[in-house]
């Protein structure tokens, strides 16, 4: 069978075997990960928004986890993971829990809420004040106005 990644292209042709993937993978989520990785040593550019969707999808199958083991599990790196977390923190999506005692690295585990992450945005950094400007009742295109001509005055530097 024929795989392909995300942009269309055979899994084959980017180094990526599929029975490969199918032996290395641990879990459902992580075969997802590699399948539309761009090749084998790149990361893919995900926003934090997909991270975050993918590491909600992780956790569905855990009962909680902490940063460390979503890094070893191989899902996504250290601050990748961390940004992902506090994201869905955030958001509602996962939840804190603290146990004292622990190890520093074992201290702060998280899990699902149930809460779904809300919809990305769809103009990421494109702000704009059209809404606030015809609140206030200022045009957006200000009109023409007509001259009827001009006058040039030279003052000149002799008496």
């Amino acid at each position: 069978m024929n795989r392909k990644t995300r942009d269309g292209s055979p899994a084959h042709e980017r180094g990526i075997e599929w029975s490969e993937l199918m032996g290395q993978a641990r879990d459902r989520q992580q075969l997802i990960y590699r399948a539309v990785k761009p090749c084998a040593q790149e990361e893919p550019i995900m926003s934090t928004h997909e991270n975050a969707e993918l590491l909600v999808a992780w956790f569905r199958e855990r009962a909680s986890a902490t940063v460390s083991e979503i890094v070893a599990s191989g899902l996504m790196k250290s601050r990748t993971a961390s940004d992902a977390v506090q994201y869905a923190l955030r958001n509602g999506a996962l939840e804190r829990i603290v146990r004292s005692g622990a190890s520093a690295k074992e201290r702060v585990h998280y899990r699902t809420t149930g809460i779904a992450l809300p919809a990305p945005r769809t103009q990421a950094g494109k702000l704009s004040f059209d809404g606030l400007l015809s609140a206030w009742g200022i045009v957006l295109e200000p009109p023409r106005l007509v001259s009827t001509g001009s006058r040039t005055h030279q003052i000149s530097d002799s008496e």
